[in-house]
């Protein structure tokens, strides 16, 4: 048996389900304060207070098919204690029609209860009792949201599942730049600082930039901390700096590269930059971008390189 205490401004009273509706009893008008105390009755299974129902994220590609978790506590616990009703619904509002419904009446087991679709939904959304999933075919990225599952047990106990589907959206190629406020940034001389800054526009969820530096010589790939980094959602564009302090002898045809991730569900663009550093025999840029593609390679000054 647990007491709970709640702040509840407004008007109105509460019925013994917990919901609020009705007329205030008090006299008063305008905003009022009720402190409510009430006694919530949990069965030996499901003893201790459980925390809000914190958002789980499934990810899914367009045309895939999504299942989203719902938790059904004890259902299959030795207690045998059923849930009476499970709703789904889409959107963060409690008073959102549910889209699906398991209806139990009294004396049927779950198995055999009836199950209510949504018209616009009854060809794509399917119900796993023995799994507590609901499957979602031919996602689209309208269907992206928040999805709430609602357990209902006997004496009004209640279990909520907060879902979000996002529908996994490709980053574009990220692009290279030296950083604009330094002047002759793109001259690489030994000693001398280097600043990078690279931009990617779009990908759901929003992408994490990686840097790595490769050096001449078929070395692996050395994983640098990225600067500064910043993601903003005014114009969907996520950005990310890396900087060699020094730049030494060594670096000369080494390659920085930057690489979007967002899913393990669909490729990685990248970009790199080649360095080559200016000697004292020779002046001018000598540092260039390179484009390249799988199984197809081209080579131009001052292009970037993608991998797909």
């Amino acid at each position: 048996m647990i007491m709970r205490d709640a702040v509840v401004k407004g008007s109105g009273s509460f019925d013994h389900l917990g919901f609020f509706n009705g007329a205030p009893k008090s006299e008063h008008t305008g905003l009022q304060h009720f402190r409510l105390h009430w006694k919530c009755h949990r069965r030996s299974w499901d003893s201790n207070p459980r925390p809000a129902a914190q958002v789980q994220q499934v990810l899914a590609l367009p045309g895939s098919q999504a299942r989203l978790p719902c938790d059904l506590g004890g259902l299959l616990s030795a207690s045998g204690l059923e849930p009476s009703l499970i709703s789904w619904t889409h959107g963060p509002s409690a008073s959102a029609e549910p889209l699906y419904s398991v209806v139990r009446a009294e004396g049927v087991t779950l198995v055999q209860a009836d199950h209510r679709v949504t018209p616009a939904w009854k060809e794509r959304f399917h119900f796993s009792v023995s799994r507590g999933t609901l499957s979602l075919t031919d996602v689209s990225p309208r269907d992206a949201g928040i999805y709430v599952c609602r357990v209902r047990f006997q004496h009004a106990t209640e279990r909520t599942s907060r879902v979000e589907l996002i529908v996994v959206e490709r980053p574009g190629i990220p692009v290279l730049n030296f950083d604009p406020e330094t002047p002759g940034g793109d001259r690489l001389r030994e000693g001398k600082r280097l600043r990078v800054l690279c931009e990617v526009v779009g990908g759901k969820p929003r992408p994490s930039l990686r840097w790595s530096l490769s050096l001449s010589g078929g070395l692996q790939p050395t994983p640098l901390e990225a600067t500064e980094g910043s993601s903003d959602g005014r114009d969907g564009v996520t950005r990310s700096w890396a900087t060699l302090d020094k730049l030494q002898r060594w670096h000369h045809e080494a390659r920085l590269t930057c690489q979007a991730f967002n899913s393990e569900l669909v490729a990685s663009p990248s970009s790199s930059l080649r360095l080559q550093l200016e000697r004292e025999s020779f002046y001018g840029l000598r540092s260039q971008l390179e484009k390249t593609v799988p199984k197809v390679y081209l080579e131009r000054p001052f292009s970037y390189s993608s991998v797909l």
